[in-house]
């Protein structure tokens, strides 16, 4: 099982993480701890619950590439779609 953030306006699967990862999650900011290169923190700046949502306890779909997640999936109603506004090379 697997957290994910999402966008709470467009459902846009914005970070899928593992289980035991850590994170702290601000209004406006989100710091994920550890988790850049040589075990620095990464600070993501407008991803926070005033306009995201933590969602925990997720089966991630069959073959899902946790590099390459970012809005390549929408999550509504407890299922994963994919997003048709995603590009596969967009994130190359």
């Amino acid at each position: 099982m697997s957290k994910i953030i999402i966008d709470k306006e467009t459902k846009e699967v914005k970070y899928i993480l593992d289980d035991d990862e850590k994170f702290n999650m601000g209004a406006d900011v989100t710091v994920f701890i550890g988790r850049g290169a040589g075990g620095c923190n990464i600070i993501a700046r407008y991803i926070g619950t005033n306009t995201h949502e933590l969602i925990e306890g997720v089966a991630l779909p069959s073959g899902t590439d946790k590099s390459k997640h970012g809005n390549k999936y929408c999550y509504k109603n407890n299922e994963f779609a994919t997003n048709p506004k995603y590009e596969d090379d967009q994130r190359d």
